[in-house]
């Protein structure tokens, strides 16, 4: 019987095929790369169907979990610079949010020289139960890894954004 380290994934084979070809080089770099696009391509595949069910895309349920998580209001700039896009990508995802009458825009009571974006009692009603849904399926996809695993696996993983974020 074979254990879950002893079986292999497609990427072993692509790696086995480099060995052969060059067996001199060192290919574990490439194995991880590789491994990582690989399962951010699965992983998007698997969950985004949660997202979608609800009428969203990716960047529409980014804006509405960010307003959210910053007690429901935001400037654009703040939207845009917390989510990593441009003011332009910001001002297309909020024109399809707030025709679908899950945010609204209005002029900020504090500074009338800006704007905020407001999430609606119906962008509240809508993201609350798919938050649930969407860490349930989550929790599903992530469960044949041991929370050592998921641990180690974050650890990693935030080492390498602060080393490419940090080039940028």
């Amino acid at each position: 019987m074979q254990t879950a380290n002893q079986l292999q994934d497609h990427i072993d084979g692509l790696i086995d095929d480099w060995k052969h070809i060059a067996p001199n080089r060192s290919y574990a770099d490439m194995e991880l790369a590789t491994r990582l696009l690989r399962s951010v391509t699965l992983l998007v595949k698997h969950i985004m169907p949660v997202i979608q069910d609800a009428g969203l895309n990716q960047g529409e349920f980014d804006v509405l979990a960010t307003l959210c998580r910053n007690g429901g209001t935001l400037s654009p700039t703040e939207l845009y610079q917390r989510l990593l896009i441009t003011s332009g990508a910001m001002t297309n995802r909020l024109d399809c949010l707030e025709n679908k009458g899950l945010v609204q825009r209005r002029v900020n009571p504090a500074d009338k020289r800006s704007m905020e974006v407001k999430l609606t009692p119906e962008g509240h009603m809508l993201f609350e139960p798919l938050l649930e849904l969407y860490l349930a399926k989550l929790a599903t996809t992530f469960s044949p890894l041991e929370q050592a695993d998921k641990t180690a696996i974050n650890h990693g993983l935030r080492q390498l954004l602060l080393s490419l974020e940090g080039e940028q």
